[in-house]
């Protein structure tokens, strides 16, 4: 019954592409929140201070992040 469950699923393109699309969406709203958090007007760095080159700084947290927290409590800051 599981081979015959596994055979259907793989045969199943769906299956997959729903799969690698959550993906996606969890790490688009991830980075959403990262950059959401670092340029907010409250909480997030001083405008003045950085430019549009700067923006690599979203992507560059969210790898940090994603390298980091993989299992919680993170083995590297242990």
């Amino acid at each position: 019954m599981e081979s015959k469950l596994n055979k259907l699923l793989m045969q199943n393109p769906l299956h997959t592409d729903y799969q690698e699309h959550y993906e996606q969406l969890v790490r688009d709203a991830v980075k959403q929140q990262i950059f959401d958090f670092l340029y907010d007007e409250k909480t997030g760095l001083p405008v003045d201070d950085y430019n549009d080159e700067d923006m690599a700084l979203t992507e560059n947290v969210y790898w940090h992040v994603y390298r980091v927290y993989l299992t919680v409590p993170s083995p590297v800051y242990v």
